[in-house]
């Protein structure tokens, strides 16, 4: 079944992004440990709508996949896969910009660090600082900017066991 999906994906796409409700908590990992069972290596990226719609409607009371669907898109999530990956096509349609949220497979996402946010991010990939693996290879974030707190959580981060699955 994973060969499929690979083989659809690069027949179809130049770049695939697979995109889901919360993907940096689950899917993706779930997702890479799979490909790597199988021997396959694709080249696609993840997107997670759950770090999207959190930094760009903050306003909300709740961020469920069901909970944006009746409050953004007027529909009823089903809780069946092919249902809600429809939903959130339709809720992703509406929106124009899109960047940012998306990460190659293989490499872990900067939001995986406990205390960093959209801000810190940003600074972060204005430094040319998209995955915890940049920050890994080259101590310069520690002078480009960042709150302390955030330094801390980041030398936390790399330090701790998080970084043996890397």
């Amino acid at each position: 079944m994973l060969r499929e999906l690979c083989a659809f994906c690069t027949r179809h796409c130049t770049n695939p992004v697979l995109i889901s409700h919360g993907c940096f908590l689950f899917d993706k990992r779930i997702l890479e440990n799979s490909f790597r069972k199988c021997g396959l290596n694709p080249t696609f990226q993840f997107f997670d709508s759950l770090l999207y719609y959190r930094d760009n409607y903050k306003d909300l009371s709740s961020y469920t996949l069901s909970f944006l669907a009746s409050k953004i898109g007027n529909q009823v999530v089903l809780h069946r896969a092919l249902d809600d990956a429809l939903i959130l096509y339709r809720l992703l349609s509406y929106e124009i910009n899109l960047r940012g949220y998306a990460v190659p497979i293989w490499l872990t996402p900067l939001r995986s660090i406990k205390g960093l946010g959209k801000s810190s991010e940003s600074i972060l990939y204005t430094a040319n600082f998209r995955c915890v693996e940049d920050l890994k290879k080259n101590c310069i974030w520690k002078s480009i900017g960042l709150f302390p707190t955030c330094v801390v959580a980041i030398q936390k981060f790399l330090t701790s066991e998080n970084l043996k699955s890397i």
